[in-house]
């Protein structure tokens, strides 16, 4: 965030308030802040909508939402955004409320003075960062950088809820690391620890942008491939050789990488939670390790076994 370009939405719907405010800012030394001003909360809603901002200033009284109400509704629609409530509201019992739901500060109009303004609202800015940074570290796996399990979880029931509207297919792909403690074994744990980040490089290399890939834990990996409508289950599978084959040509190395896999494919009416699609994914995974165990997925093999949804798998009859 630049020193000189700190966005405030103020939702203030008395002309002199919003004038003070405005004076605040402009006059303050490093001329950092600039300030946009709406009325109404629906206004200040339609604004977040479509305008990143780095802070809201918030009346609790405004003629389309008056007391606590103006809060949560801002919050919820806005959850990551910094919020300072200014208001003419003198209550305890409200600012303790506030606070507890997540604004960064109350301050009530007339009792605080322009510095103090000025220097709430830099800090509060400064730990909605720390707090955002906090927020991703505990959402990604430390060594490789995919999302760890709980961001899997965070990015996929968002998914399922919006699959549900939107009549949505996905395929997910669950993966195991072939031989991983023989490795760690043989060769040490930093070889362990390069076949992990090997297994990272070849999924981001043979998935989109768009699609949510995770180190659960272990050798454990997973990719939920978006949008995905092609019935074979396996749309993925040949980039996927393609870079373990390229992978494994690399001279230097000191073992083949392979990977066991088991793909689950759905429609939005076939799973219910990310536990039910990530254990029909495993299901599918131990089918194909039961099945081809001495003929792990490496170089040009392809062995994986796709489990369909029953909506799938009438359609597939059809």
């Amino acid at each position: 965030m630049s020193a000189e370009n700190i966005r405030i939405l103020l939702i203030e719907d008395d002309p002199a308030d919003a004038d003070l405010v405005r004076e605040t800012f402009s006059r303050h030394p490093d001329r950092r802040f600039h300030l946009e001003c709406v009325d109404r909360l629906s206004l200040g809603l339609a604004y977040l909508a479509s305008s990143p901002v780095d802070l809201v200033l918030l009346d609790l009284n405004l003629p389309d939402s008056p007391g606590l109400g103006t809060f949560e509704r801002l919050h919820q629609r806005a959850p990551l955004v910094p919020i300072i409530i200014l208001t003419g509201i003198q209550d305890e019992a409200l600012a303790a409320s506030t606070i507890q739901q997540g604004a960064q500060d109350y301050l009530v109009k007339g009792q605080v003075e322009c510095n103090a303004l000025v220097r709430s609202v830099s800090n509060a800015i400064e730990r909605a960062r720390l707090q955002a940074v906090l927020r991703n570290l505990s959402l990604r796996d430390e060594l490789t950088g995919l999302h760890n399990r709980r961001g899997f979880r965070a990015l996929v029931e968002q998914e399922l809820r919006h699959s549900t509207r939107d009549h949505t297919s996905y395929l997910l792909l669950f993966a195991d690391v072939d031989g991983l403690k023989l490795i760690n074994d043989s060769f040490g744990h930093a070889e362990g620890d390069r076949a992990l980040l090997d297994t990272a490089a070849v999924l981001k290399h043979s998935f989109r942008d768009s699609d949510v890939l995770a180190r659960l834990g272990g050798d454990e990996f997973t990719a939920f491939a978006v949008g995905v409508s092609d019935h074979s289950g396996t749309p993925m599978l040949p980039r996927l050789r393609d870079s373990l084959d390229a992978l494994n040509r690399q001279p230097g190395r000191r073992f083949s990488l392979s990977l066991s896999l088991g793909v689950a494919q759905y429609e939005s009416d076939s799973f219910n939670s990310v536990d039910q699609l990530l254990a029909t994914a495993d299901q599918a995974l131990y089918r194909q390790k039961r099945r081809n165990h001495a003929e792990p997925f490496a170089h040009s093999r392809q062995h994986a076994v796709v489990a369909r949804s029953p909506a799938l798998r009438r359609e597939e009859r059809r």
